[in-house]
């Protein structure tokens, strides 16, 4: 599902590997959720962030499946706070 905004930026929403994996971009922003938690993102330009898994198998599974090997993985801590920052800046509320 793709649509276009009236600032004509891309939003687009898929399943990751696995059914309870989704990614979310909008505009520069693609968010990779785990059920419904974000556990990674990556801002076009920058790179991506991805927390340490702090929940269950399945989460670590979405973490190896959707996010590329050698990101690093931050305490959640750390990666909440970034994540906030960065939607933040794009006007974008969790």
């Amino acid at each position: 599902m793709s649509n276009r905004n009236s600032t004509q930026e891309r939003i687009d929403l898929r399943r990751g590997e696995s059914p309870t994996a989704t990614i979310v971009t909008l505009g520069p922003i693609t968010l990779v959720y785990s059920y419904s938690t974000v556990v990674a993102f990556a801002v076009a330009g920058e790179g991506w962030t991805a927390s340490e898994n702090v929940w269950s198998k399945t989460t670590g599974k979405h973490l190896n499946q959707e996010v590329p090997r050698g990101v690093e993985r931050i305490p959640h801590a750390e990666f909440s706070d970034k994540l906030d920052a960065i939607l933040t800046r794009v006007s974008v509320s969790r």
